[in-house]
């Protein structure tokens, strides 16, 4: 059985397969999830600030550390900062432009970790005295997330994403 194909069925079908591919062209996203809600309708940056912040409470000032760290995206661009201080030495605080592919890099692995998707968390009413209450915030244009964590609880099965959370922020070197 021979099949013959005059021009008027191969000009639709050559009109059909274009419209095909360039459907399936427009249908995939240019960004995945979750790095689409990194930015707006007008495919501008939205304004990020992730940041963890943690000490060791109050103990002898030998002893006592805090350590400060994020990252941000702002209008200006890409941003990392860090500080930290373990008992009389205090290291100079460092904030450091970073690129597009930097910022993308750190922020995939965040994302990768839920940490848009972590419960809002209030402190507890009642603080355990001696204690040192730890946090992660994360805002992204309006949307803003607080969480916590104690040192001593991070290791605990429930807190697997925190944990991995804090490891890359704390990872981050500016």
């Amino acid at each position: 059985m021979d099949i013959f194909l005059n021009w008027n069925h191969l000009q639709y079908l050559i009109c059909l397969l274009s419209i095909f591919c360039f459907s399936t062209a427009i249908a995939t996203p240019a960004r995945k999830f979750p790095l689409d809600i990194l930015k707006n309708n007008e495919n501008k940056w939205r304004t990020l600030h992730i940041e963890l912040e943690e000490t060791s409470g109050p103990v002898s000032p030998e002893f006592h550390y805090s350590f400060k760290i994020y990252i941000q995206a702002i209008r200006e661009g890409f941003f990392i900062y860090r500080s930290e201080s373990k008992g009389d030495h205090i290291s100079e605080p460092q904030r450091k432009r970073i690129t597009e592919k930097e910022y993308l890099q750190i922020v995939t692995k965040l994302l990768k970790n839920n940490i848009h998707l972590m419960e809002n968390e209030k402190l507890p009413e009642v603080r355990i005295l001696g204690v040192s209450y730890n946090s992660i915030s994360y805002k992204i244009g309006n949307q803003k997330k607080q969480f916590y964590y104690l040192l001593q609880d991070i290791d605990k099965k429930e807190n697997k994403n925190k944990k991995e959370i804090i490891r890359i922020l704390k990872e981050i070197k500016p």
